[in-house]
């Protein structure tokens, strides 16, 4: 079982579906995380990254949900590396994944590899929801 704390409830809809898992979610109010997974279980029980699950189970993921999450600029991550790129995210309400990483073969690289293409886009001025993730592509330089 892979560790979904923290990753955009959609992203680990797709991890735990593509490992041929079943995916239920419930809801908990929360000031920060909207949208992140805060608390993933098995039977009723938290389990933790490496613990071995039934092909075909269903997990269940505890999602943060606020009703006050405020619209977030879109910031361009294009020309910055992975690790820049976190940084700039940290000071507001964006996460990142990073969906390919040409090149890279061990963390270094992908730390340092420089971002090419990002979804959603920017465009000045665009807003996205608080807790928004945006996936990037990078190649190592």
């Amino acid at each position: 079982m892979p560790s979904l704390i923290d990753k955009s409830e959609r992203i680990s809809e797709s991890i735990l579906k593509n490992r041929g898992l079943k995916c239920r979610k419930t809801y908990v109010p929360t000031s920060e995380s909207n949208g992140a997974v805060l608390r993933q279980l098995f039977n009723g029980r938290e389990i933790k990254e490496g613990t071995k699950i039934p092909v075909g189970s269903t997990i269940t993921l505890v999602v943060g949900r606020n009703n006050e999450a405020q619209p977030v600029t879109v910031i361009d991550l294009i020309g910055l590396t992975i690790s820049d790129a976190k940084a700039r995210l940290s000071g507001v309400s964006l996460q990142i994944s990073v969906g390919a990483c040409d090149g890279c073969t061990n963390a270094a690289d992908s730390t340092n590899a420089v971002i090419y293409s990002q979804s959603p886009e920017f465009i000045e001025g665009e807003t996205v929801p608080s807790g928004t993730t945006i996936m990037v592509s990078a190649e190592k330089r």
